[in-house]
């Protein structure tokens, strides 16, 4: 289950309404014009009339996908890890990273959600398999898919935000040919945006350590499976280690999750610059 921050659609009435006006048009407007000669040129306008309101119809429909500088706006699935039955990791305190990562993306929502359509891919504490959360952003075609995770360790010492992105072994699978019109295979997905997905993971790491932790210098390539099959840049994001009794207290507060978003956003931010 997805949520989504757009447009709404326009119903049923909305033809009928058009059904009536065209008939009232057909059957009774006319428009009289007097020439010097004081006759009457009368002008039937039904096609005229039903073509300029399916132009305002379709041009409404790209206004609403578009920024008032008329830019495609960008679409941007979140993707609060675990959920359900999957607590993800827990701090000593009880807190639960599902609940910490579902908030997370509900802040990065309100922060940025007047620049960018956000879907998240899930909204309440539901769970959802991975390769069904990929899917989420392949189905709304989004440019970007962001993963959102706390770290979890068995050493209560552990610390640190991470930034992961797709990156197989080298060695580990076989080149696969990009340059053809064949369909990639799902679990080759990511073999087209890894450049892409650096450069992001680059820019959301940087806005996190100049914001947030100025020691963070955790960023690496790894074979995420939650990221293998997600057709655009894809990233993973482990905001703090909920297992550190100080971070899991932290990311229990409003203030950090906001400035957490803020500086996600900014990062996403630098990337399409």
């Amino acid at each position: 289950m997805s949520s989504k921050i757009g447009k709404g659609q326009t119903g049923a009435p909305a033809s009928r309404t058009l059904d009536r006006i065209t008939h009232k048009i057909s059957k009774y407007m006319t428009y009289s014009i007097s020439n010097i000669f004081n006759q009457t040129l009368r002008i039937f306008t039904v096609a005229g009339f039903v073509a300029v309101w399916l132009l305002y119809g379709m041009v409404g429909e790209c206004i609403a996908d578009r920024s008032p500088l008329g830019r495609q706006v960008k679409t941007i699935v979140l993707d609060p890890g675990h959920g359900g039955d999957d607590h993800g990791a827990k701090g000593p305190g009880g807190t639960l990273e599902k609940r910490v990562n579902l908030a997370l993306a509900g802040t990065i929502a309100s922060t940025c959600g007047d620049k960018y359509n956000i879907v998240l891919t899930r909204h309440k504490d539901n769970r959802l398999d991975l390769p069904d959360r990929t899917a989420v952003a392949n189905h709304h075609r989004a440019d970007l898919f962001i993963s959102l995770h706390t770290g979890g360790s068995f050493r209560h010492s552990t610390e640190g935000m991470h930034v992961y992105y797709f990156e197989e072994p080298k060695g580990s699978m076989p080149e696969y040919p990009l340059d053809t019109d064949r369909p990639v295979p799902w679990d080759r997905l990511q073999d087209r945006h890894g450049s892409d997905g650096r450069k992001l993971a680059f820019q959301v790491h940087r806005a996190l350590k100049e914001r947030i932790n100025p020691a963070m210098d955790q960023i690496q390539g790894l074979p995420l499976a939650v990221l293998r099959g997600a057709a655009m840049p894809a990233i993973l994001v482990e905001i703090g280690t909920i297992t550190n009794p100080s971070e899991e207290r932290a990311l229990k507060s409003a203030a950090f999750l906001s400035a957490t978003a803020e500086a996600i956003c900014a990062g996403i931010g630098n990337y399409f610059e």
